[in-house]
């Protein structure tokens, strides 16, 4: 590949010395030599050996010594100037001509050579692929810079390497048959996935294609490879394939039920063991049935419960919901039912059923999840008919708004009118005793933060004074960011539950006793000191039977030992000198989640601890939640899978709020159109689109209803000014309470798709040979350009012409020749026209031309004229030419004339103009 560089001047100039000293020794030869031995050719052979280095310039002085020497010795024998001598001359000046000439096309050459290696070289170095050359044995002899850095090392290193040594070790394998198949001539190139080592020795993987260059005989000249660093992509595919791995554990391991179904048929693909417990049957006879038969065990005598909002927008038939969703009409439905099992068990349960659908819109498995609320709907039955007996008051507090609702019962208990109730957080703090308040308000937070649940005890202080004790039970949710939406819970009145409480605990046996009934493990423990009256340990002086029972120990046995010996973990983990902090502060101890081994389960477990000094000594309540720890793992791990789909997905996905101002945007909105999400975030949707576009996007808020989606095209504008076709889809975004809340709108470039449509509907309008309109869209536009023109008052005006003979041109110079002779009929006929009139190919050489606008037939009989004269200029084929002429036949449409019959007309008058010897134009009136 590489030139050979150009001889050093200094070389050059040496090898001229040397020729011109060698022609003057040829000189005093030419003269000590017998008059008749022929010397005079040599000079100019030393000319011609110049040519094979030096440049012509160069060879200008050899040439001059040559003609100097030549006539100083044609002088001395008296040669000069003789007719012989100057006609060897002449001829041996043509040779110093032809050696100029030679010199000359080997510069040339020279300096294309090395403009070439100059441009391999440029483009090796710039081009963005990595680019090697080796030998036959797979030695690299080139090397691009952009494979060293694909590769980690400067070009020497690897030209001194065999591909094999870059190669992976397992890899190695995969290309040999290859590369010994393209050597041996048995292929000419070949293409694979591999992975290579790179200078620190960790693996990539490349997409390499490698070709060869033989010489002349078939043997390897060199090989070229050509590599693209492909190791974002394969991770991608890696990572996707572990997170499809994850899916299917994560329903197998999922404490809710959880199917995947195919669409149409819900044939049941993956089931979790949850599921099938619930619906009380094994995961092969719910496979063999199927969703819809699994769900037809619905208990006929109930209704399903719905909002009041879904009862209006959708089917009350549940199975017809189920199966609108997998037919693809509805993209999702959520119900409640009491389900009857097999074994006659009956269940309640919050069914909700959804379309996974692909980039392209199309559903590829429909999600079932199943929740048993059998335990939730019994509280809430007792609950509802609490509240009904005025008990229980019930209070809902939108957090986000701030925006508290309280039931009648909630007035009573606080001791106020509604009048006098703001509906918010801080009108219901005003009410808290000022004792109680930071601790209550605390537990609010803390529930809040989802770190705890509500269920405070506090007083209240009516208007007139008195103090009331209430108790708290609550509910929090939260959206998938971990943000809290909404609080619902519960009040009732505790006051004397609250004084006898207090007598309680001022008796310690009756303390005991209420300590010994607890579920959660309680201890007392009483500080351990050494002779200086330093805490050294603490002991066990009471412990309630769960707490016995969770260590594992007779509580006769418990009772009496220290924290040292029974828990070490406690003093490692740092919980004991916590506890000491108690006992030295008085401040209570509440640690949540914390997680320390304990020996009796041979295992680390999490605890919410609470620790109070009570005189001298500590009081301790502890609770296992090592499997509420567990949940809120899986729960994480499975909202952040859910993050990666929604920020990697190839479609723009947008979520708009209620006053279309978009919330959130995906980040494939920087890839697909090049905006970052927050140049969207806050503005209104509309506003955005229609600074991009010419017709602005209005969404679905107001006038859509859950469960239905709207599909439509809009054109958009990039971040560089370019203009494209999008396809949207708009969907109703549902709040927690089920109700309309916004819209969810994803979109994607359709480009290609659309130029591809525009390409069919032009192919299907026009003939494939000449380009001009066929015959049902040209007599569709007659049809529409009629009543247009005699709207306006204007003619219209239409020529029929048949080519002349044509058949002749086919029969004589062959079909070929006849489609270049239409093609270029109807490139002159088009050249007649303006941009408003229209050319058709009706026939096999049979063309209409539509004049609309015209003032007259004299108009449409001076188009005519000049396209006549026009085609019967010859047509130049192969290796001739075809002179053909055309017949024309001229019509103006009448008002009330059929289509038919204005074509009738117009053929008409090009039958007359045949039969009148051809080439000629001939108009026909509607009275003709």
């Amino acid at each position: 590949m590489r030139s050979e560089p150009a001889l050093p001047a200094t070389r050059n100039r040496r090898r001229l010395w040397i020729l011109a000293l060698a022609m003057v020794a040829i000189f005093p030869l030419a003269l000590l030599l017998p008059r008749t031995f022929p010397l005079l050719p040599y000079y100019f052979l030393v000319v011609v050996l110049s040519a094979s280095f030096a440049t012509p310039r160069q060879m200008a002085p050899l040439i001059a010594e040559a003609y100097v020497l030549a006539i100083g010795s044609g002088t001395f024998w008296g040669f000069f100037p003789s007719i012989d001598f100057v006609i060897q001359l002449v001829g041996l000046s043509g040779v110093a001509l032809m050696a100029v000439r030679l010199s000359a096309q080997r510069c040339q050459t020279l300096a294309r050579l090395q403009r070439s290696e100059e441009t391999l070289r440029l483009t090796l170095d710039n081009t963005s692929v990595g680019i090697a050359l080796a030998n036959a044995d797979g030695q690299l002899t080139r090397v691009n810079p952009a494979l060293c850095r694909m590769f980690g090392r400067d070009a020497d290193t690897l030209q001194n390497q065999n591909w094999r040594e870059l190669t992976h070790p397992d890899d190695i394998q995969l290309e040999l048959p290859l590369f010994e198949e393209l050597v041996a001539n048995r292929r000419s190139s070949y293409r694979l996935r591999k992975r290579f080592l790179k200078a620190d020795s960790t693996a990539g993987w490349i997409d390499l294609s490698v070709a060869c260059v033989r010489r002349s005989e078939g043997g390897v000249d060199f090989c070229i490879g050509e590599a693209i660093d492909i190791t974002r992509q394969v991770e991608a595919e890696l990572a996707q394939a572990r997170s499809e791995e994850q899916m299917r554990i994560s329903i197998e391991t999922a404490r809710v039920g959880v199917a995947i179904c195919s669409p149409g048929t819900g044939q049941f693909l993956m089931l979790s063991p949850a599921l099938c417990c619930l619906l009380g049957q094994d995961e092969a006879a719910l496979k063999s049935i199927g969703l819809l038969q699994a769900l037809r065990i619905v208990d006929p005598t109930a209704e399903a419960e719905q909002e009041p909002e879904a009862a209006a927008a959708q089917d009350t038939d549940p199975m017809a919901q189920v199966a609108a969703v997998l037919a693809g009409e509805r993209s999702l439905c959520q119900m409640r039912l009491r389900l009857t099992r097999p074994d006659g068990s009956v269940i309640w349960g919050d069914l909700q059923v959804s379309n996974l659908k692909i980039s392209e819109g199309t559903v590829e498995q429909v999600l079932v999840e199943l929740i048993d609320i059998s335990e939730l709907k019994a509280k809430t039955d007792y609950l509802q008919a609490a509240a009904a007996a005025g008990v229980v008051g019930i209070w809902d507090w939108d957090v986000p708004r701030n925006v508290l609702h309280w039931d009648p019962v909630m007035y009573r208990l606080y001791g106020r009118n509604p009048s006098d109730f703001a509906g918010a957080y801080e009108a219901w703090a005003d009410a808290v005793h000022p004792q109680d308040k930071a601790a209550t308000e605390a537990a609010v937070k803390s529930a809040l933060r989802g770190e705890s649940v509500y269920a405070a005890q506090f007083r209240v202080v009516w208007p007139d004074g008195s103090v009331h004790h209430l108790q708290a039970a609550s509910h929090t949710s939260f959206d998938p960011a971990g943000r809290p939406l909404r609080m619902l819970g519960v009040n009732y009145e505790v006051t004397e539950l609250a004084e006898a409480q207090a007598q309680i605990t001022a008796e310690r046996q009756r303390l005991r006793t209420t300590l010994d009934s607890l579920l959660d493990p309680h201890l007392i423990l009483g500080p351990v000191r050494d002779s200086g009256g330093q805490i050294t340990d603490l002991r066990i002086i009471q412990a309630n039977p769960a707490a016995a029972a969770y260590n594992r120990m007779p509580l006769e046995i418990f009772v009496g030992t220290t924290v040292r010996q029974s828990w070490p973990g406690i003093v490692t983990s740092g919980l004991f000198d916590l506890y000491l902090n108690v006992l030295a502060s008085g401040q209570p101890l509440a640690l949540d989640d914390f997680v320390f081994h304990h020996e009796s389960h041979g295992q680390e477990r999490h605890f919410d601890i609470r620790a109070v000094k009570v005189d001298d000594d500590l009081s301790i309540t502890w609770s296992d939640v090592t499997e509420r720890a567990t949940a809120m793992a899986q729960l994480t791990a499975s909202e952040q899978q859910f993050r990666l789909l929604a920020e990697n997905s190839t479609d723009v996905v947008v979520h708009l709020a209620a006053d279309d101002k978009v919330l959130w945007v995906s980040p494939s909105l920087q890839t697909v159109l090049g905006w970052e999400p927050g140049d969207w975030i806050g503005h209104p949707i509309g506003e955005l689109i229609q600074s991009f576009g010419n017709r602005p996007c209005q969404p679905l808020t107001n006038h859509s209803r859950p469960g239905q989606c709207l599909i439509r095209r809009d054109q958009i504008r990039s971040r560089d000014g370019h203009s494209h076709w999008i396809e949207s889809r708009w969907s109703s975004f549902l709040n927690a309470a089920k109700e309309p809340d916004g819209e969810v709108c994803t979109f994607r470039i359709i480009d290609v798709e659309v130029s591809t449509e525009r390409e069919l509907e032009r192919r299907a309008a026009t003939d494939s040979l000449t380009a001009l309109l066929n015959r049902e869209e040209v007599f569709s536009q007659i049809q529409r350009l009629t009543v247009q023109q005699q709207r306006k008052g204007q003619e219209l005006a239409v020529l029929f012409c048949d080519l002349d003979h044509f058949k002749t041109v086919n029969d004589t110079y062959g079909h070929n020749a006849g489609d270049a002779v239409l093609q270029a009929m109807a490139a002159r006929v088009r050249s007649c026209l303006r941009s408003s009139d229209l050319a058709a190919r009706i026939g096999g050489d049979e063309l209409l031309v539509v004049l609309p606008g015209v003032q007259g037939i004299n108009d449409a009989i001076t188009i005519a004229e000049k396209l006549r004269r026009l085609a019967s200029q010859p047509v130049p084929i192969t290796d001739s030419e075809v002179s053909i002429t055309i017949s024309v036949g001229v019509a103006l449409a009448q008002e009330g004339e059929s289509l038919d019959a204005l074509i009738a007309r117009a053929d008409a008058a090009m039958y007359d103009a045949k039969q009148n010897g051809r080439d000629q134009v001939v108009a026909i009136t509607a009275d003709t």
